[in-house]
């Protein structure tokens, strides 16, 4: 499997009249994954197998890490976040490269705390790490919050929300001038994203 039949892949289920839609489901999600791990599944390949999955459920398209999203990625359905949670466990799949975020900086302090039964928030030091999926059982809203600088920014967390959207929300939050930059790749465990907040300049 090549690194360009990947986005062609995904490219074909994004179509209007694939399986699901403009969202990705299960069905199409798999034979996606299985068509990635036919051959010798490099990192090349995994990144862009991370890299075309972030663009599908947050809608960046790959150009300046800092812009913001269009206001309606073409999304998944929940069977397939479930999934391609498993897929990133078992495979240790990288961070996408849209949310990460290279170059010095000075690390500022922080707070983060979440409710949602399922998307757990957690602070050490300056690093806040995120793990699981968001459940949203509808007993209360669900949502994130992380303070910098005496400043606090929410998120409402839905169902199905992973660690990585949350982060990815976080980082379009915060005003210019702080970068929110995941802490390596993903090796384990499922579904945790670690990062820090730094200032440039």
């Amino acid at each position: 499997m090549s690194v360009r039949q990947i986005g062609n892949d995904f490219k074909a289920a994004r179509d209007a009249a694939s399986v699901a839609g403009k969202k990705v489901g299960l069905p199409e999600l798999k034979t996606i994954v299985e068509h990635a791990k036919s051959g010798a599944f490099t990192p090349e390949e995994k990144q862009k197998l991370s890299d075309e999955w972030h663009t599908q459920v947050n809608g960046t398209q790959g150009g300046p890490r800092l812009d913001p999203p269009p206001a309606n990625p073409p999304g998944a359905t929940e069977a397939a976040m479930r999934y391609f949670a498993k897929v990133q466990q078992e495979e240790h799949l990288p961070v996408a490269s849209q949310v990460k975020i290279p170059g010095p900086m000075g690390l500022v302090p922080l707070t983060a705390s979440g409710n949602d039964p399922g998307l757990h928030v957690s602070t050490t030091g300056r690093s806040v790490t995120l793990s699981g999926i968001g459940r949203n059982n509808g007993f209360a809203p669900s949502f994130a919050s992380l303070t910098v600088e005496g400043h606090t920014y929410s998120v409402d967390i839905s169902r199905g929300m992973t660690a990585d959207q949350l982060a990815t929300a976080f980082r379009n939050k915060l005003p210019d001038g702080l970068m929110l930059v995941i802490e390596g790749q993903r090796q384990a465990p499922p579904n945790q994203v670690t990062f820090t907040v730094g200032r440039s300049g």
